[in-house]
Formats: C-alpha cells, sequence, structure tokens
C-alpha cells in the first residue's frame, strides 16, 4: 500500500498493476484505486490476457504522462504570459483566460468563464468580437494582428492588437475559437499624439508666407512648404 502510494504521487512514466486474487482483496486498495493505472483479477483473467493488459496499462500511462506535460506548459504559459488569452465556444461563450486578462478588467478568472463580451464590453465593440468569431467559426480563416478600440459601458476605452484563430478538435472540426490579445493604448495614444502634431506642422509650414524647405547635403530637396 505505501508503494502504490509513493510511485503515484510521483506522476512518473511507470505503471502502476494490481494483480488481486478475488474481487474482494481488491477492496483493500480502495483507497488508492485512483493511483493505479489497471487492476487485473486473477480468477477472472483469461489464459494469455496478462501480458496484453500490462501492454494497454504501459501505454495508457505513457499517453497520460504526456497529457500532464502538455497540461503544464499550458498552464505555464497562461499564467506567465503578460498577454490575454483567451478560449471561447461556438457561441462565443469563454470556456478558459488566463489571470492577465481577468486581471485587466478588473475580475476573476471564475468570474468570466460563460459570459460573452457582452459581459464585459459595450456593444459596439462586443457586436464586432462576436461577428469577427463567427467568421472565423463559419470560414476557417484566422484573423491576425487586428487593432481593435475596446470600448465599455462606462465611456471608457483601449487598443488592443489582437489574433483570433480556428480551435479544432482531433477530427479538425472547428469547436470555437481561440485568441490572444495585447494592450496597445499608450502605443496607439502616441501615435495619435505624432499625428496631431504633425497635421498642426503641416497647417502652420502651409501658412506662412515665408519660403521653407530642407534639403540633404547634395542639395536635393527633402521637404518644402506651399510656398517654395
Amino acid at each position: 500500500m505505501e508503494s502504490i502510494q509513493w510511485i503515484g504521487e510521483l506522476q512518473s512514466t511507470v505503471a502502476l498493476i494490481c494483480l488481486c486474487r478475488t474481487h474482494e482483496q481488491l477492496q483493500d486498495y480502495i483507497q488508492v484505486i485512483h493511483l493505479i493505472d489497471d487492476y487485473i483479477l486473477a480468477e477472472a483473467l483469461p489464459h494469455g490476457e496478462l501480458c496484453t493488459r500490462i501492454s494497454h496499462a504501459i501505454r495508457r500511462r505513457l499517453k497520460e504522462h504526456e497529457l500532464l506535460h502538455e497540461q503544464d506548459l499550458l498552464s505555464s504559459l497562461l499564467e506567465n504570459i503578460p498577454d490575454a488569452i483567451y478560449f471561447k465556444d461556438l457561441k462565443s461563450r469563454f470556456t478558459k483566460v488566463n489571470k492577465a486578462m481577468a486581471n485587466s478588467y478588473g475580475r476573476n478568472v471564475d468570474n468570466i468563464l460563460g459570459k460573452t463580451d457582452f459581459d464585459l464590453f459595450s456593444e459596439e465593440h462586443a457586436k464586432q468580437a462576436y461577428e469577427d468569431e463567427q467568421r472565423i467559426i463559419e470560414t476557417g480563416e484566422s484573423i491576425i494582428g487586428k487593432i481593435e478600440k475596446e470600448t465599455f459601458e462606462d465611456g471608457s476605452t483601449k487598443w488592443a492588437n489582437t489574433t483570433k484563430i480556428p480551435l479544432r478538435d482531433k477530427s479538425r472540426r472547428i469547436i470555437g475559437t481561440m485568441g490572444i490579445s495585447r494592450d496597445v493604448s499608450d502605443i496607439k495614444h502616441a501615435q495619435d499624439e505624432l499625428a496631431e502634431e504633425h497635421r498642426l506642422l503641416t497647417t502652420v509650414l502651409n501658412n506662412v508666407p515665408d519660403r521653407i524647405f530642407v534639403k540633404d547635403r547634395e542639395g536635393r530637396y527633402l521637404a518644402s512648404n506651399a510656398c517654395t
């Protein structure tokens, strides 16, 4: 019993198989049955089947170990990446989100699951996001690097660089969407300020009565105002 407990909790690639003479003897291991990959009753075991059952248990254990490893990698990614990552079903309901997304909207993860963008944003943004996702589900075509204006019911806004792709099962059937969004509000505001400064400078240059121009070292015009 102690050996089963110790090996089982290691979550290693070792397959645990419990071989018992009778069903009554198997009941002695009921407390650790969840750690066992397979159990075999000698009294009901057909001749020559023992090796087959052992092989199946080993393959199943290796597969489970690979799955656990993949889950650990996914959990590590979701926990540590600063961008918002989310998975949705065919009706655009959140099925899984990372902490970064929940924190960016002042919520916890459980509070978002089962909801849609209509519960987080204003209808203006939620409707556009919903239409984008339904188009992905219908066509299978991804949306890469779209700059989205996220609007909220309180009137506040954010800007995000968003990529969304179809989520498929093992049969390649689309079962939802997966997205990753990065907050680019600071960059967008800086770009808007730069564009406004450029517009004001252009207005000033084109209305000054004097000739203004810029040349390179070879004397070629690089820029000039309307009076030049």
